[in-house]
């Protein structure tokens, strides 16, 4: 082998204790060489797939073979030799000293070149780590396992054979760097990996020429929809700029910011409150100028999809609004070899940024900021609060209602049954809760809720329900419903009027209330008079009846169920106590759907909001009414448009619907058990 052709490689990284070098990817790895030289061992101490691989390189598309989606990889090389059709391993040789395979270079099948139309980079997807110990040292290897009778192929050894499969195996090393694909070579069993020079000879090749031509408008046209998708992932970053192309990095490079033109783009792992249940599956995507600066949306973009901002997505799990000016062109997407960030063509390309310092915890620090915040507005204890403590919370609060803050006056001179929001408010809905404490806490530490709300620019809004499991084994429990009921009354009495509790149906002690036969009503209003007293359960009926039932501003209206059916005038809605059947409907009623023929429709939608003076493009946001498939959110729900279901009681995940932007959108996040995290904490802080 002439080693001059070889150079050192000037930047290496660790890689399961092994150098390669810095930009070669754990995943893009394939091991060859001849009988000995040590593939298997090098696979095994890379923690890659067990069992070799037979690549006959004489094969159209061997780079496309399924065998090699499973790296790092042993492979064995099939080779083309004068008179045999196909390729053969250097081990079919036959076993005697004086005879050799004759090497055709020419009939070896090389990936195709680049190509626009094709996202896929064939001669650089692998990398060809090819195991070229001196030939002395293979025959020592090869001698001490003929004596184990471990390896079939060592029946017959001589050194001459073994430098001559040495020398193939570099030759064609030589030709495929030469051909453009990626190539190292390790001359020693521990030895630096090593390249061919710029100017290393090729040696005797006679490769067919690559085809040229063809359609260049459709690949051009085709290419710029899809954009360059590289396949290794990029282990270590500072900046670098994209101009029509991409790169894939490892999520251990996060976070990084996105930049075109003035607008700036943080993607994240999925944050979680709590450290230990960090994950690396779902990315998230914020605008850097909103984070820290109330409520900002988010782009969540779970393993297997992608984000492309300048289309859009119908992911429900996005809401990222942007304008049509300062839309990027950009894709990011969450796949198995990392994280791809792609430019679409953008007019000043995308600069890609590791962040650091600051920047780099942004919201790392607003989860801290929100713990503290929540924590002194729940009183600075998770633990259910005494009868007389509940009883005179439960009074003031019931003040405050009675003074009716954005609520018109019913006939009988009590606060009707709407309170209206202004314009400048920010609502933040909350779907069904069903006593799930944890969620009720991710939400207050999440994003910038709670600072808003406490600002008084934003309001809080419970679609009602809050008590009563809806798990199969919890249907009789109500202690849960207890603590749920006396921390949202903390937060109503910590901030009045910015804090509402919409009535639900189980908003009641009603013998009526059952749930698969259990009388959650009535196992409500006893198991409060047994913790809280006769008195406190008289004065939570009171709340109940000063509560209101539904929340309008300009641009939605919101309740715990649906809309009423039929014809609706806003005189009755604000004297919702004189009408009980459409009391009934507002917090009982489902969307018309299979096995719901009498349900509520499209027309009763527009019909309520038009009582309430709304125009066609407002949002309906309800709960009660079954999401699917245990998903948090039902965007248009019964195929009515702007008419949406949310729901916060889900054990993988919840949701709440605020505005961002001119539309009101729904921020999903991930359900976390914080409740005996936060009790079990010192300081009642993670």
């Amino acid at each position: 082998m002439d080693r001059d052709r070889l150079v050192a490689v000037e930047e290496v990284k660790s890689i399961k204790g092994i150098d390669y070098p810095a930009d070669v990817g754990f995943r893009s790895l394939l091991i060859t060489g001849p009988p000995g030289a040590g593939k298997t061992t090098r696979v095994e101490t890379l923690g890659g797939w067990p069992g070799e691989v037979f690549l006959d390189l004489t094969r159209r598309n061997w780079w496309r073979d399924r065998t090699l989606t499973m790296r790092p990889r042993e492979v064995h090389l099939g080779l083309p030799f004068v008179g045999h059709a196909e390729g053969l391993a250097l081990f079919e040789e036959p076993q005697r000293e004086t005879d050799h395979f004759v090497f055709e270079a020419q009939r070896l099948q090389l990936p195709p070149p680049r190509r626009r139309f094709n996202p896929v980079d064939w001669r650089r997807k692998f990398v060809l780590e090819f195991l070229l110990p001196p030939a002395e040292e293979v025959l020592a290897v090869r001698e001490k396992r003929a004596v184990a009778q471990t390896h079939t192929v060592d029946e017959a050894l001589f050194l001459e054979q073994i430098r001559h499969q040495l020398e193939v195996y570099f030759k064609v090393a030589g030709l495929l760097d030469h051909a453009g694909l990626r190539v190292l070579v390790r001359t020693g069993f521990n030895a630096p990996p090593r390249v061919f020079r710029d100017d290393s000879a090729p040696g005797t090749m006679a490769f067919p020429a690559d085809r040229v031509g063809g359609r260049r408008l459709f690949e051009r046209a085709v290419g710029r929809l899809l954009g360059s998708r590289p396949d290794t992932a990029i282990q270590h970053l500072d900046s670098l700029r994209l101009n029509g192309e991409g790169i894939t990095m490892s999520p251990a490079v996060l976070p990084v910011e996105l930049r075109q033109g003035g607008l700036r783009l943080q993607v994240h792992r999925d944050r979680t409150i709590l450290p230990v249940l960090d994950e690396i599956d779902t990315l998230v995507i914020v605008n850097s100028a909103e984070v820290g600066k109330g409520i900002h949306g988010q782009a969540r973009v779970p393993r297997g999809a992608r984000f492309r901002m300048t289309y859009g997505t119908g992911s429900r799990k996005t809401s990222l609004p942007m304008s049509a000016a300062e839309r990027p062109r950009v894709e990011v997407a969450n796949t198995k070899d990392g994280v791809m960030v792609t430019d679409l063509h953008s007019e000043r390309g995308t600069q890609v940024v590791a962040l650091e310092g600051g920047a780099a915890g942004l919201l790392e620090d607003q989860i801290e900021a929100n713990l503290e915040r929540v924590w002194e507005a729940l009183g600075r204890s998770l633990e259910p609060a005494a009868p007389g403590d509940v009883r005179r919370r439960l009074g003031r609060v019931n003040e405050s209602l009675a003074r009716g803050h954005g609520r018109v006056r019913a006939t009988d001179g009590e606060p009707g049954a709407i309170v209206e929001l202004p314009p400048e408010i920010v609502p933040v809905i909350v779907g069904d809760l069903h006593a799930n404490i944890d969620n009720l806490l991710k939400i207050l530490c999440s994003n910038g809720f709670l600072e808003s709300v406490q600002a008084g620019s934003a309001a809080l809004i419970f679609l009602g329900d809050a008590v009563h499991s809806e798990k199969t084994s919890r249907l009789a429990e109500m202690d849960s419903s207890l603590l749920i009921m006396d921390l949202i009354l903390r937060l109503m009495e910590a901030c009045p009027d910015r804090v509402l509790y919409l009535r639900g149906n189980h908003d009641t002690f009603s013998s009526q209330l059952t749930k698969e036969g259990v009388p959650q009503g009535s196992l409500w209003r006893k198991r409060m008079e047994e913790v809280w007293g006769l008195e406190t359960r008289r004065e939570f009926e009171h709340f109940y009846s000063l509560c209101p039932v539904l929340a309008a501003s300009h641009d939605f209206v919101a309740c715990h169920a649906g809309p009423p059916q039929g014809s609706v005038s806003r005189h009755k809605l604000i004297n919702l106590r004189e009408h009980p059947d459409l009391e009934h409907q507002l917090t009982w009623g489902r969307v018309r759907g299979p096995g719901r023929p009498a349900g509520y429709a499209k027309s009763d939608v527009r019909a309520l909001m038009s009582a309430l003076g709304l125009a066609k493009k407002a949002t309906m946001i309800v709960s009660h009414n079954p999401t699917r498939d245990g998903e948090s959110v039902w965007l248009r729900a019964g195929g009515i448009k702007r008419h949406h279901v949310v729901y916060s009681a889900g054990d993988r995940e919840l949701a709440v619907f605020t505005r961002l932007g001119r539309w009101l959108r729904p921020l999903v996040y991930r359900s976390e058990p914080l409740l005996e995290a936060l009790r079990s904490a010192p300081s009642g802080l993670p």
